[in-house]
């Protein structure tokens, strides 16, 4: 929220405790957003594409998700990512 950049590599996780239908809206975001929504197992469910800043409208998941990665709009597309895609999470430090 209320960031005016978002480098194309970097994003932000949201990881829950359990799986659920989750939903975000775009309150306080200024640039669009691509929003990607994981089962426990690290399936890629849906995508909700060029979401519009400052939205207040919810944006879903198709099903229960438990992992969500939002990214700077246009990096979904840009790699090739389509729903039943499996995402590998690596600790950095």
């Amino acid at each position: 929220m209320e960031r005016a950049e978002i480098p194309d590599d970097t994003g932000m996780l949201f990881i829950f405790p359990d799986e659920a239908q989750r939903a975000f809206y775009m309150m306080n975001t200024p640039r669009s957003l691509d929003i990607q929504y994981y089962s426990a197992d690290s399936t890629l469910i849906n995508i909700a594409y060029d979401t519009e800043p400052f939205s207040l409208d919810n944006v879903s998941s198709d099903g229960p998700a438990q992992f969500v990665v939002e990214v700077a709009a246009g990096i979904s597309r840009s790699l090739g990512l389509v729903p039943g895609d499996r995402i590998t999470w690596e600790l950095t430090h």
